[in-house]
């Protein structure tokens, strides 16, 4: 099977044993909506030290080039190509990332995971692979904090490449108040000083030069816009809690703004050209939080009923139509957990320890959206809100539902259930 794929497969090390690989994508917000990721989202392999062997040396700083280790004879298969690279680099965690289809250049980011403190971390390590993870550049010395030869080197947070044109790609250090920019892959790396803790990017998808990014950092959460792909920056909006460049056929391009409101909740707000929101357009009020999936929009809000919520829903960027659940329960959370033409799956969390599973049954005109029960005690994962204190906090931050839909059969899809608890 894999030999008909003809596949490619490269193992990156590091200096010591790992303990563990997983996909990790932080979600600081939302707190009560989440949708399930999309399958051509940016998706880094994390890379773990154990957390056993992290004593002593590392947090040394460690420059030394990656090797390659040539492959067993074993390992060898006629469209099967192994081999293992050792980058020698003493930190806590690797985040790895291959550019995408058609690519040979696989990013490596070599840091101390977000758990240590940020006075006490060491400055990150930089590798470029450009023949599938044969070889790797160490392309530290293109991230010093200054044009000094002593002025130390960045604390690199995250890296993001534009989806349509992945050479274009943003690093970021939030601690240093730093931006690093490249449109070739890295061969050529630009620095930009800003005013700012550089956060989360949003790229215009047709235009790499455009890109939105958030400040986490400070308590007004100011959004910044760049037209020169990093050089300069515009202060654009304030009190962001989400962002979004979304479009599709039959719909234009538009910037959605969730905006912070005195009290808690928040207005989503959109516009044609983000560079002037003065003329943006409320599309919701007091949201409790905003999500985009597909053709359709979502958007919670405090429900009548003291400790629950209602769901409201868009398709195709129309108006919002309050959903109804066929259940007495609380819904407390909601993961839009697929997302077909005419079908949306929705896991509900109703307390710690339930959380049940409904299918969407949509009039013609899309404007009523009612919910049947398809699974009980259907396994969902709500940081921070079930599953407190056991494995799955230590091993993503992602929520998440376990179902699945089998590719090339209509309607059918698998999904497991969670123990009962009495």
């Amino acid at each position: 099977m894999l030999a008909a794929l003809g596949l490619k497969i490269g193992l990156i090390t590091l200096v010591t044993v790992i303990s563990c690989v997983l996909s990790v994508q932080q979600h600081d917000y939302p707190v009560n909506l989440y949708v399930a990721e999309q399958h051509n989202n940016q998706k880094y392999t994390i890379i773990n030290r154990n957390i056993e062997e992290n004593t002593g040396d590392v947090l040394e700083r460690n420059k030394r080039d990656a090797t390659t280790v040539p492959p067993h004879p074993l390992e060898t298969h006629k469209n099967i190509s192994t081999w293992t690279t050792h980058l020698n680099d003493g930190h806590q965690q690797l985040m790895v990332h291959w550019v995408g289809e058609g690519s040979d250049v696989i990013i490596c980011l070599a840091r101390d995971s977000s758990s240590r403190s940020k006075e006490n971390a060491s400055s990150s390590a930089l590798y470029i692979s450009y023949d599938y993870g044969k070889n790797f550049i160490n392309k530290t010395e293109s991230f010093r904090l200054g044009d000094e030869a002593d002025s130390g080197y960045a604390q690199l947070d995250k890296f993001f490449n534009h989806p349509k044109y992945p050479e274009f790609c943003v690093f970021v250090d939030s601690t240093n108040k730093k931006i690093y920019y490249t449109q070739d892959n890295g061969r050529t790396i630009h620095r930009s000083d800003v005013i700012f803790h550089p956060s989360e990017i949003a790229f215009d998808e047709e235009i790499p030069n455009r890109y939105v990014i958030l400040d986490k950092v400070n308590s007004t959460r100011n959004l910044y816009m760049t037209l020169d792909g990093g050089k300069t920056f515009k202060l654009i909006q304030n009190y962001v809690k989400t962002f979004f460049w979304s479009s599709g056929p039959g719909f234009p391009k538009v910037f959605y703004v969730e905006r912070w409101k005195p009290g808690g909740n928040s207005t989503v707000l959109s516009v044609d050209d983000p560079t002037n929101m003065v003329n943006a357009h409320e599309l919701f009020a007091d949201a409790k939080d905003f999500q985009i999936k597909i053709d359709y929009m979502f958007a919670t809000k405090q429900s009548k009923e003291k400790n629950s919520l209602d769901l409201y829903i868009s398709h195709q960027r129309g108006p919002f139509f309050k959903a109804e659940f066929q259940t007495e329960l609380d819904l407390s959370k909601f993961h839009i957990a697929d997302v077909t033409d005419k079908r949306i799956f929705v896991s509900v969390m109703h307390t710690e320890n339930l959380s049940n599973l409904y299918v969407s049954e949509i009039s013609r005109n899309f404007t009523q959206y009612n919910f049947v029960l398809s699974l009980e005690h259907i396994l969902s994962y709500f940081p921070d809100g079930n599953w407190k204190d056991s494995w799955l906090e230590d091993v993503t931050e992602d929520p998440f539902t376990d179902l699945y839909r089998v590719e090339g059969l209509k309607g059918i899809y698998i999904t497991s259930g969670s123990p009962v608890y009495s």
